[in-house]
């Protein structure tokens, strides 16, 4: 079951929150969340934002779309907050991020 979890939270990783996998599974999200730290040994919103940031440094790398649009489209709902968290944990903002790692000339 965990692995169904891991393959829910990378599929909807833009809408997905501790309640809603909860529901999806029919546990009870304190439950959830305990589960989930000890098996996978970081946090359910720390693996959530490990995989909304590296989903934005794919949409970085391979579109056009703005650094707001791509912070709207993993699920982050303040953009001064994406920023913040990509920068501290890829040292970089997500421009100049985008500037090193594009895979081609936007």
């Amino acid at each position: 079951r965990f692995g169904k979890l891991l393959k829910y939270m990378g599929d909807h990783f833009s809408t997905c929150s501790l309640k809603s996998a909860a529901e999806k599974f029919a546990y009870n999200p304190d439950y959830l969340s305990a589960m989930f730290k000890q098996v996978a040994g970081v946090s359910f919103s720390q693996k959530l934002l490990h995989i909304r940031l590296e989903e934005a440094g794919r949409l970085l790398q391979t579109t056009k779309y703005k650094v707001e649009e791509i912070s709207t489209i993993v699920g982050f709902k303040d953009k001064s907050y994406f920023i913040h968290k990509f920068k501290e944990r890829y040292g970089l903002s997500p421009a100049q991020w985008r500037k090193q790692h594009q895979s081609f000339h936007l």
